[in-house]
């Protein structure tokens, strides 16, 4: 190792030491991938004195008979040349909508900014937290908390005292931002950057989770909102385009009535929707509503992309413009070309017209083709004596002759309908 070498790389392992980077199942990665370090030979110890529960898990027979080795606990990847990267601890990954995050790489990632581009040594501890206006208390927030007073003592950070909130300055808060959306996938970049007068920290000397987690509960949320668009670098109303004006209603409107977001005033065209708890599901649910209000099609990737208001505004005011106004004459032209060809296919139906599919029905057809069975889905109503059959048949009717989507099924539904209600 030189000067230049990383300080998370250390190095080669000696000749006597075997060194393995394994996946969960203990299968062995290729180089340069992500996975625990394990390390075998002479110096692997016998185990814990005195915990036998700690050593049955760490130290294990593997990856044959009378050959031990030690699990580290390390996050790391071996590299082209045979040196091994260390990347954080197992015990920081933290889980957000269904993907492994590890909190020290998100942290790293804030760190090496700020002492690259600023040469300001930071400390970072990233964490999942709930907030109670967020979400109703039940949408989990990727937070990292930032300090850089170095002058408090281990002792007071080792305390049960509560540290203040600092503000970081704008072109801090811009270098942080900025590499955040350089290095980190949208998934990993974190929905609040918060700093501190110092980090506490824990009898380990790490970063005390349970303390930050109960700062970022207890903030107030107009003044979180306003830390995030203090990150972002942006100021509302200073490069508002008025064209983008109506756009940016129209959306703050739908937010505010048909996801309880936006009530308050400090929500602004630059608040990030991850910050106030949006997740993929109510991301799908925004898509629809841009389908409704505006006749565009914009993928939920195409918000996770662009997932402020202003910014938003600009993509849909680009759809909008070269959106043709040909839509309806283009659809009617699908279904004169299509019409024969089904009738041919199908002559006991009666077909209405024929629309072009949405990616997702494409996707469901192409399965139905090689496994009929895999897209079926049966549904079992149990029906109270005191409800009226006829009625709810002709309930049924009415929604299957309001609702387009249920008349292309119609024929197969309405059948098993009646069968399961009358046989």
């Amino acid at each position: 190792m030189d000067g230049d070498t990383p300080k998370g790389n250390v190095g080669r392992a000696f000749a006597n030491v075997s060194s393995y980077v394994v996946d969960q199942g203990l299968n062995v990665l290729p180089r340069g991938a992500i996975g625990e370090l394990i390390v075998g030979g002479p110096l692997v110890g016998r185990g814990y004195h005195g915990r036998p529960d700690l050593t049955a898990k760490v130290f294990i027979e593997w990856p044959q008979q009378r050959s031990w080795v030690y699990r580290t606990g390390d996050l790391a990847r071996m590299m082209p040349d045979g040196s091994l990267e260390i990347i954080g601890r197992i015990d920081t990954q933290i889980k957000l909508r269904g993907v492994r995050i590890e909190a020290e790489g998100v942290s790293a990632v804030l760190q090496r900014a700020a002492r690259t581009s600023l040469q300001l040594k930071l400390e970072v501890g990233t964490i999942l937290g709930t907030h109670p206006d967020i979400g109703g208390g039940n949408a989990p927030q990727l937070v990292s908390f930032i300090s850089w007073d170095t002058g408090v003592s281990i002792a007071a950070r080792r305390g049960n005292t509560r540290p203040g909130m600092v503000k970081p300055g704008r072109n801090l808060s811009r270098t942080l931002h900025d590499a955040c959306e350089r290095e980190l996938a949208s998934y990993m970049r974190p929905a609040h950057i918060i700093a501190l007068t110092w980090l506490p920290l824990n009898a380990n000397g790490k970063a005390d989770t349970k303390i930050l987690r109960s700062v970022f509960s207890d903030l107030d949320f107009n003044e979180l909102i306003g830390l995030a668009e203090h990150t972002t670098g942006h100021v509302d109303g200073l490069d508002s385009d008025s064209s983008a004006v109506d756009f940016e209603e129209q959306i703050l409107k739908l937010l505010r009535e048909d996801f309880a977001i936006g009530n308050t005033g400090s929500v602004g065209v630059h608040t990030n929707l991850f910050t106030l708890g949006m997740d993929s599901l109510s991301l799908a649910r925004l898509a629809s509503a841009f389908k409704r209000t505006f006749n565009v099609d914009i993928p939920v990737t195409g918000i996770m992309e662009s997932p402020t208001v202003r910014a938003l505004s600009t993509r849909l005011g680009g759809l909008v413009l070269s959106r043709p106004e040909a839509t309806a004459p283009e659809i009617n032209n699908f279904s004169s070309l299509w019409m024969p060809e089904i009738q041919k296919k199908l002559p006991h139906l009666h077909i209405d017209r024929v629309l072009p599919a949405y990616p997702i029905q494409e996707g469901v057809l192409y399965r139905s083709e090689s496994s009929p069975t895999m897209c079926v889905q049966h549904v079992v109503m149990h029906i109270g004596d005191g409800v009226s059959l006829r009625r709810l048949r002709n309930a049924w009717a009415k929604a299957v002759s309001d609702i387009d989507i249920l008349r292309f099924v119609s024929w197969r539904y309405l059948d098993s309908f009646r069968v399961s209600f009358m046989g």
